[in-house]
């Protein structure tokens, strides 16, 4: 039986959605890319997460909603970099990142709720903001891009359901303002 994903995450806005879209299409394109697009509506800057039993899932996001507790203004993030992480044979993923002591400390605060949990935090031990826009069978070279940024105002908990290509938003965290 496979596992599902079960994620803490920020999305991007409408627009900065169809930018990073368009810088995606655009890099793939200039290297001649195979591979698939992440598509607009399940971009997101992964934060925390673990994996569950599909049968869980909904257990697991209770529990965590519970354990996590988010107190933070709304802030900007932008990313203004791409290139490929390796993540396993033959599968790079094309990502955008950027910097933010915000997203860090958000990161911090969800691996202690995610330590107190039954669900320790299989993914995202080690932390660098990004977006992945495209899963590719090779590499590009690291390259800068124009900030494409967004104001944060929620963080969420996404379950991604394996083998299906979509996502379903459980639990949702304001940030001030």
């Amino acid at each position: 039986m496979h596992e599902d994903a079960l994620f803490f995450a920020v999305r991007p806005d409408e627009a900065a959605s169809r930018r990073l879209v368009e810088v995606g299409a655009g890099t793939s394109r200039r290297y001649d890319l195979v591979g698939r697009a992440m598509p607009a509506e399940r971009l997101h800057l992964s934060l925390r997460g673990t994996m569950a039993p599909r049968r869980m899932i909904d257990g697991a996001a209770e529990e965590l909603a519970t354990l996590v507790q988010i107190d933070l203004d709304a802030f900007t993030f932008a990313v203004d970099y791409v290139k490929s992480f390796r993540s396993s044979p033959g599968s790079w993923p094309l990502v955008a990142t950027g910097t933010s002591p915000e997203l860090v400390d958000v990161h911090a605060g969800l691996h202690r709720a995610l330590l107190r949990s039954k669900f320790d935090g299989a993914i995202g031990k080690h932390f660098q903001p990004h977006v992945t826009l495209f899963w590719a069978s090779s590499q590009v070279r690291d390259q800068a891009i124009p900030p494409i940024g967004w104001m944060v105002r929620e963080v969420v908990l996404i379950h991604s359901l394996w083998g299906e290509g979509r996502h379903r938003i459980l639990a949702r965290w304001p940030l001030r303002g």
